[in-house]
């Protein structure tokens, strides 16, 4: 997968499905992710054939979403308030669909800075999840 910087159009966009977990792909690919919204568990493939879970319910975890309006220079804060140093997160954009950031700087054990400055100016409600 090529850096975000490096990246054009659809590669921008990673393709996430989800649904219940018994019903995520048999034999993934690599790079695929699913969200198991049943048992809260994120699934990713670094190995054909094989899902990984990258975390799993009972984790803690804060959502929320925001428009253009709340980035500021391109970045948005998201003060999740986990209390963490090292959280994950999963942006989607207005259309659901998962977006790699240009970078994710820790701010604290409560908040994080998701920058996006290079995607221009965002259309609609963006959300994001960050897990502790």
């Amino acid at each position: 997968m090529p850096k975000h910087s490096e990246a054009t159009g659809d590669e921008l966009h990673v393709p996430f499905k989800y649904g219940l977990d018994a019903n995520k792909a048999p034999s993934p690919s690599v790079g695929q992710w699913y969200w198991a919204t049943d048992t809260e568990k994120l699934y990713y493939c670094v190995s054909a054939g094989v899902w990984t879970e990258f975390s799993s319910g009972g984790t803690a975890s804060a959502t929320s979403s925001f428009t253009n309006g709340d980035l500021v220079g391109g970045v948005f804060t998201h003060a999740h308030g986990l209390a963490t140093t090292f959280p994950s997160c999963i942006v989607y954009d207005n259309n659901n669909l998962v977006v790699i950031p240009d970078s994710i700087t820790v701010s604290g054990s409560a908040a994080i800075k998701v920058d996006l400055s290079s995607y221009g100016t965002l259309a609609g409600t963006w959300n994001i999840r960050t897990f502790a």
